[in-house]
């Protein structure tokens, strides 16, 4: 008989975002090992993927459930939410045999899963971690000190982690829990592999930001290296940026519109697109540009776009922080690994990347597409995910 796990989360799924692509992969890998998956989110559920046969939601073989939850972002619908959660856990009628995985830092959908799900059978996925700087009100925002005690908690009451990094692994075990590091994973056969033919008139950037804040992305500086290239040079570049307003951009850069205006005929802006017109566009690309700050949010971080855009075989110029450039993607082979995150840094990166022979493109493009088969293939971690959660695999 097969062993039911729940996967336990406050993001809506599928495909709302790299939160919902982690989620996927995970349930994924598990079904892999013969779990029987159940996903419960939040918000309302996609009716194309309603199986009338099975009289549930489906989405790649998951079934899921996303928790109702009116007037979103109040004290009283994060109420109501947990009330509804807690009363779709008891429909499951729920036994000591079950498992859950949690994915969420609402303390509050925490403690409800934990009421639910015997000790030994919890585990929780922490995929990053705040800092003040993030915050509005630093120290005294009332959302930092959630986080800041949620972490606090969560070291006390469920022992084991997935951690997405090793500095958060530490973090973890120093109090006493097991982990397993676990990466954002990917799927590279998905969608079919057929990368469009390279263009010897165009070489195409692409960055993909929807981050809240900018102390993660160092965004400012790659547009102004784009500005360093002779105007001959940069009539073959495209640098496209998905997730980012034209309005958001211009935040982060301190509202310098100068700066757009003199990358306008290099920029393309795609505030949003659905995941499968994503695909197509990564299809086109050449490089995936990168370039963060090194600091304790990006060294506990791991980008998604990362194993993503490597499927599709696009190579990677990214900041030598992070456990992505230390322990999976190996400079001159399958990346551009930037020392730090300066504009003259960048500078020379998109130099380098623009000068690179199509034999040489090739050879990297290859190895990009077999690094994300090697190392993020969801497949490649189902064994150790589910000896991790049985208690078999003790320690990472």
């Amino acid at each position: 008989m097969k062993k039911r796990i729940f996967l336990c989360t406050s993001v809506n799924f599928p495909r709302s975002g790299a939160s919902a692509n982690y989620i996927q992969y995970l349930a994924l890998a598990l079904k892999e090992e013969d779990w029987d998956v159940l996903l419960l989110g939040k918000g309302r559920n996609r009716p194309q993927d309603y199986n009338d046969d099975k009289q549930i939601y489906e989405y790649r073989g998951i079934e899921y459930c996303n928790v109702s939850c009116e007037n979103s972002g109040n004290h009283y619908s994060n109420s109501e939410y947990i009330k509804n959660f807690s009363h779709v856990l008891n429909d499951y009628r729920i036994n000591e045999e079950d498992y859950a995985i949690i994915y969420t830092t609402n303390l509050k959908l925490i403690q409800c899963v934990s009421r639910f799900i015997q000790k030994d059978h919890l585990s929780i996925c922490i995929v990053e971690w705040f800092q003040p700087s993030q915050f509005r009100l630093n120290v005294f925002s009332p959302a930092y000190l959630r986080h800041r005690f949620g972490f606090k908690y969560i070291r006390s009451n469920i022992h084991k982690i997935f951690p997405i990094s090793q500095i958060l692994a530490d973090y973890f075990r120093s109090s006493g829990c097991s982990t397993l590091v676990l990466p954002a994973m990917a799927d590279p056969y998905e969608y079919e592999y057929m990368p469009t033919e390279f263009d010897r008139h165009k070489v195409r950037f692409i960055y993909s930001g929807n981050k809240v804040t900018d102390r993660e992305d160092a965004v400012e500086a790659m547009l102004k290296a784009f500005l360093r290239i002779e105007r001959v040079e940069r009539k073959r570049i495209e640098f496209h940026i998905t997730g980012l307003t034209r309005e958001r951009i211009l935040q982060i850069l301190h509202g310098d519109r100068n700066l757009l205006n003199e990358l306008e005929q290099i920029l393309i802006i795609h505030p949003w697109l659905d995941y499968e017109d994503l695909v197509k566009l990564y299809l086109q690309m050449d490089y995936l540009f990168l370039a963060r700050y090194n600091n304790k949010i990006t060294r506990a971080n791991f980008p998604s776009k990362v194993p993503e855009i490597l499927c599709y075989g696009v190579i990677p110029i990214c900041s030598d922080v992070g456990d992505y450039t230390k322990k999976y993607l190996r400079n001159g082979i399958d990346s551009i690994i930037l020392e730090g995150c300066s504009t003259e840094e960048c500078e020379k990166a998109i130099r380098f990347a623009l000068n690179m022979k199509r034999k040489d493109k090739e050879r990297f493009r290859l190895d990009c597409r077999s690094s994300a088969v090697q190392n993020f293939y969801y497949k490649n971690w189902s064994g150790r995910i589910t000896d991790f959660i049985t208690n078999k695999l003790e320690v990472n």
